[in-house]
Protein backbone atom coordinates (compact mmCIF):
# COMPACT_ATOMS: atom_id res chain seq x y z
CA UNK A 1 0.00 0.00 0.00
CA UNK A 2 1.54 3.59 -1.29
CA UNK A 3 0.17 5.32 1.85
CA UNK A 4 1.23 2.57 4.15
CA UNK A 5 5.16 2.85 2.68
CA UNK A 6 5.04 6.66 3.07
CA UNK A 7 4.04 6.54 6.36
CA UNK A 8 6.64 4.21 7.34
CA UNK A 9 8.94 5.70 5.45
CA UNK A 10 8.57 9.04 7.46
CA UNK A 11 9.06 7.08 10.59
CA UNK A 12 12.54 5.65 9.02
CA UNK A 13 13.73 8.39 7.04
CA UNK A 14 12.50 11.43 8.70
CA UNK A 15 11.40 14.39 6.64
CA UNK A 16 11.89 18.22 6.67
CA UNK A 17 9.55 18.48 9.78
CA UNK A 18 11.16 15.14 12.11
CA UNK A 19 13.91 13.20 12.20
CA UNK A 20 13.62 9.37 11.46
CA UNK A 21 13.96 6.88 13.61
CA UNK A 22 17.37 5.78 12.05
CA UNK A 23 20.57 7.35 12.26
CA UNK A 24 22.56 6.93 8.55
CA UNK A 25 26.66 7.19 9.34
CA UNK A 26 28.96 7.59 6.64
CA UNK A 27 30.47 4.64 4.96
CA UNK A 28 34.15 3.87 5.67
CA UNK A 29 36.05 2.22 3.49
CA UNK A 30 38.37 -0.29 4.68
CA UNK A 31 41.52 0.30 3.60
CA UNK A 32 43.17 -2.38 1.50
CA UNK A 33 39.68 -3.81 0.61
CA UNK A 34 39.77 -2.89 -2.84
CA UNK A 35 40.42 -4.36 -6.62
CA UNK A 36 44.43 -5.23 -6.25
CA UNK A 37 44.24 -2.94 -3.04
CA UNK A 38 43.32 -0.07 -4.37
CA UNK A 39 40.21 1.89 -3.51
CA UNK A 40 39.64 4.21 -6.81
CA UNK A 41 40.20 3.51 -10.22
CA UNK A 42 39.86 5.19 -13.37
CA UNK A 43 37.67 4.10 -16.52
CA UNK A 44 36.09 5.62 -20.12
CA UNK A 45 33.30 5.21 -21.74
CA UNK A 46 33.56 6.56 -25.62
CA UNK A 47 30.11 7.49 -26.73
CA UNK A 48 30.40 7.07 -30.78
CA UNK A 49 27.32 8.45 -31.85
CA UNK A 50 26.83 11.58 -29.90
CA UNK A 51 24.48 13.43 -32.35
CA UNK A 52 21.86 9.93 -32.46
CA UNK A 53 21.73 10.16 -28.36
CA UNK A 54 20.53 13.64 -28.61
CA UNK A 55 17.79 12.42 -31.47
CA UNK A 56 19.61 14.61 -33.89
CA UNK A 57 20.83 12.55 -36.06
CA UNK A 58 21.16 8.62 -37.11
CA UNK A 59 24.23 6.71 -36.07
CA UNK A 60 27.22 6.76 -38.64
CA UNK A 61 30.41 5.01 -38.96
CA UNK A 62 31.72 8.50 -39.44
CA UNK A 63 30.84 9.84 -36.05
CA UNK A 64 33.84 10.86 -33.81
CA UNK A 65 34.21 9.07 -30.23
CA UNK A 66 33.77 11.19 -27.38
CA UNK A 67 35.90 9.93 -24.33
CA UNK A 68 33.82 10.28 -20.78
CA UNK A 69 36.78 9.45 -17.93
CA UNK A 70 35.09 8.86 -14.79
CA UNK A 71 36.54 7.42 -11.25
CA UNK A 72 35.20 4.09 -10.22
CA UNK A 73 35.18 3.04 -6.14
CA UNK A 74 35.84 -0.78 -5.39
CA UNK A 75 35.97 -2.33 -2.10
CA UNK A 76 34.64 -3.18 0.99
CA UNK A 77 32.64 -0.52 3.27
CA UNK A 78 31.82 -0.33 6.73
CA UNK A 79 28.35 0.71 7.08
CA UNK A 80 26.81 1.43 10.09
CA UNK A 81 23.08 2.64 11.33
CA UNK A 82 21.63 3.71 15.02
CA UNK A 83 18.12 3.52 16.54
CA UNK A 84 15.18 1.27 17.58
CA UNK A 85 16.06 -2.82 17.17
CA UNK A 86 13.21 -3.23 14.81
CA UNK A 87 13.76 0.14 12.63
CA UNK A 88 17.82 -0.55 11.96
CA UNK A 89 16.54 -4.11 11.40
CA UNK A 90 14.40 -3.15 8.59
CA UNK A 91 16.78 -0.56 7.44
CA UNK A 92 19.08 -2.94 6.85
CA UNK A 93 16.58 -4.77 4.56
CA UNK A 94 15.92 -2.41 2.04
CA UNK A 95 19.97 -1.64 2.11
CA UNK A 96 20.28 -4.88 0.92
CA UNK A 97 17.94 -5.11 -1.58
CA UNK A 98 18.33 -1.45 -2.79
CA UNK A 99 22.24 -2.00 -3.09
CA UNK A 100 22.00 -5.21 -4.81
CA UNK A 101 19.44 -4.77 -7.05
CA UNK A 102 19.27 -1.03 -7.86
CA UNK A 103 23.04 -0.14 -6.95
CA UNK A 104 24.36 3.55 -6.19
CA UNK A 105 26.22 6.28 -8.87
CA UNK A 106 25.61 7.43 -11.99
CA UNK A 107 26.86 4.23 -13.97
CA UNK A 108 24.84 1.40 -12.40
CA UNK A 109 23.01 0.99 -16.38
CA UNK A 110 26.89 -0.26 -16.88
CA UNK A 111 26.89 -2.75 -14.28
CA UNK A 112 28.53 -0.58 -11.68
CA UNK A 113 27.44 0.12 -8.32
CA UNK A 114 26.01 -3.19 -7.15
CA UNK A 115 27.49 -3.92 -4.08
CA UNK A 116 26.27 -6.94 -1.28
CA UNK A 117 26.58 -7.02 2.30
CA UNK A 118 29.18 -9.80 3.60
CA UNK A 119 28.47 -10.95 7.52
CA UNK A 120 26.63 -8.83 9.58
CA UNK A 121 27.35 -8.19 13.12
CA UNK A 122 25.53 -10.97 14.95
CA UNK A 123 24.62 -13.16 12.11
CA UNK A 124 24.94 -16.79 12.37
CA UNK A 125 27.77 -18.70 10.00
CA UNK A 126 25.55 -20.82 8.64
CA UNK A 127 22.72 -18.03 7.82
CA UNK A 128 25.48 -15.61 6.23
CA UNK A 129 26.76 -18.81 4.16
CA UNK A 130 23.53 -19.76 2.50
CA UNK A 131 23.04 -15.95 2.06
CA UNK A 132 26.04 -15.45 0.38
CA UNK A 133 26.02 -18.41 -1.80
CA UNK A 134 22.90 -17.71 -3.08
CA UNK A 135 23.23 -14.56 -4.28
CA UNK A 136 24.13 -13.77 -7.45
CA UNK A 137 27.82 -12.63 -7.94
CA UNK A 138 29.24 -9.40 -10.09
CA UNK A 139 29.61 -10.16 -13.54
CA UNK A 140 32.56 -12.43 -14.46
CA UNK A 141 32.97 -13.76 -10.87
CA UNK A 142 32.14 -16.91 -9.20
CA UNK A 143 31.44 -17.88 -5.08
CA UNK A 144 32.88 -20.56 -3.42
CA UNK A 145 33.52 -22.43 -0.25
CA UNK A 146 37.25 -23.23 0.34
CA UNK A 147 37.32 -27.10 1.04
CA UNK A 148 40.59 -28.49 1.88
CA UNK A 149 43.67 -26.54 2.60
CA UNK A 150 47.73 -27.73 2.35
CA UNK A 151 49.30 -27.73 5.76
CA UNK A 152 50.94 -24.86 5.14
CA UNK A 153 47.77 -22.67 4.33
CA UNK A 154 48.57 -21.25 1.72
CA UNK A 155 46.67 -23.21 -1.20
CA UNK A 156 43.83 -25.49 -1.39
CA UNK A 157 40.41 -26.08 -3.19
CA UNK A 158 37.37 -23.95 -3.89
CA UNK A 159 34.00 -26.09 -4.31
CA UNK A 160 31.67 -23.76 -6.69
CA UNK A 161 28.53 -22.75 -5.21
CA UNK A 162 26.78 -23.36 -8.55
CA UNK A 163 28.40 -26.90 -8.54
CA UNK A 164 31.44 -28.21 -11.10
CA UNK A 165 34.96 -29.39 -10.30
CA UNK A 166 37.17 -27.60 -7.77
CA UNK A 167 38.98 -24.92 -7.72
CA UNK A 168 43.05 -24.31 -7.02
CA UNK A 169 43.67 -20.87 -4.97
CA UNK A 170 46.91 -19.97 -3.55
CA UNK A 171 47.01 -17.09 -0.73
CA UNK A 172 48.62 -15.00 -3.17
CA UNK A 173 45.74 -14.15 -4.79
CA UNK A 174 43.61 -12.82 -1.97
CA UNK A 175 43.14 -8.79 -2.45
CA UNK A 176 40.74 -8.78 0.43
CA UNK A 177 40.72 -10.27 4.23
CA UNK A 178 43.57 -11.89 6.16
CA UNK A 179 45.97 -13.87 3.19
CA UNK A 180 45.56 -17.00 5.47
CA UNK A 181 42.82 -19.86 3.35
CA UNK A 182 40.88 -21.78 5.91
CA UNK A 183 38.59 -24.54 5.60
CA UNK A 184 34.74 -23.08 5.62
CA UNK A 185 35.87 -19.33 4.32
CA UNK A 186 33.35 -18.20 2.02
CA UNK A 187 34.94 -16.85 -1.36
CA UNK A 188 34.23 -14.44 -4.40
CA UNK A 189 36.62 -14.95 -7.12
CA UNK A 190 37.36 -14.86 -11.10
CA UNK A 191 38.74 -18.27 -13.08
CA UNK A 192 41.98 -17.28 -14.23
CA UNK A 193 45.39 -19.64 -15.68
CA UNK A 194 48.49 -20.23 -13.31
CA UNK A 195 51.68 -20.45 -15.38
CA UNK A 196 51.09 -23.88 -15.89
CA UNK A 197 48.25 -23.12 -17.80
CA UNK A 198 45.16 -24.56 -15.50
CA UNK A 199 42.08 -23.04 -14.12
CA UNK A 200 42.87 -21.50 -10.65
CA UNK A 201 41.00 -18.56 -8.92
CA UNK A 202 42.29 -15.24 -9.18
CA UNK A 203 42.02 -11.64 -7.12
CA UNK A 204 39.96 -13.73 -4.48
CA UNK A 205 38.02 -11.94 -1.97
CA UNK A 206 36.86 -13.31 1.21
CA UNK A 207 33.49 -12.75 1.97
CA UNK A 208 33.32 -14.59 5.43
CA UNK A 209 35.18 -16.81 7.80
CA UNK A 210 34.69 -19.87 9.08
CA UNK A 211 33.39 -19.91 13.09
CA UNK A 212 36.45 -21.83 14.35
Amino acid sequence: DNDEWKDASKILFGDTESAGYVNFYDALYIPGSGHLGRALWTDIITVHHPKYYQGDEPPADWDSPTPIPFLTATGTFLISLSGPEQWVKAAFEILTLALAREGIGAKTSSGYGRMNFSQAAGEPYAVAKRRLLSETPPLGRLRGTVSSIDGSERHGQVNPAKGGAQVFVHVNQIKSGEAVLRVGQIVEYRIGKNDKGKDQAQEVVILLQPEN
